[in-house]
């Protein structure tokens, strides 16, 4: 790898180790003022917004062992990365999205787990005191849309 992409993996490692969650979009077709609206909504939720080239992050989140991305990773991607409440950013990008018709969700992670795009529309439809909730029972992150407690069903979708 050259010196210069190295440098540029070695940033997006340093993103998602300091990121508990990572939700990549596909920002085709965003004017520049769309995506600084966005960012600055993000930053109300205490995350950011990175474009990113597909080949170097795919490498990123190997070597940094964040969860798993489609192989084939396409388009123009952004990844949001954030301290603390993935909720809050999903909830960002969902009203974004359904506001501006993009950006289009991709994939994500959260401790890891690899996230669908049901699973991150799932978790902007909860509450941040929800997902602790979460981690307590089996299905963890990935089942939320189908999330199935005694007397409690979980329909996110």
């Amino acid at each position: 790898m050259r010196p210069e992409k190295k440098f540029v993996s070695e940033e997006y490692i340093q993103w998602l180790q300091n990121s508990p969650y990572y939700i990549v979009v596909d920002y085709t077709r965003m004017t520049v003022s769309q995506f600084s609206e966005l960012r600055t909504r993000l930053a109300g939720a205490s995350a950011q917004l990175h474009v990113v080239k597909n080949a170097i992050f795919e490498i990123a989140v190997k070597e940094a062992g964040v969860g798993e991305l489609p192989e084939n990773l396409n388009g123009q991607s952004a990844v949001v990365f954030g301290e603390k409440d993935v909720s809050a950013a999903a909830k960002v990008l969902k009203n974004f999205s359904s506001e501006f018709d993009k950006p289009e969700f991709k994939t994500g992670a959260l401790d890891g787990t690899v996230l669908s795009v049901q699973d991150i529309l799932a978790i902007a439809l909860c509450r941040a005191w929800f997902l602790p909730l979460c981690r307590a029972w089996p299905h963890h992150y990935a089942g939320l849309h189908f999330l199935s407690l005694p007397g409690l069903v979980l329909t996110a979708l």
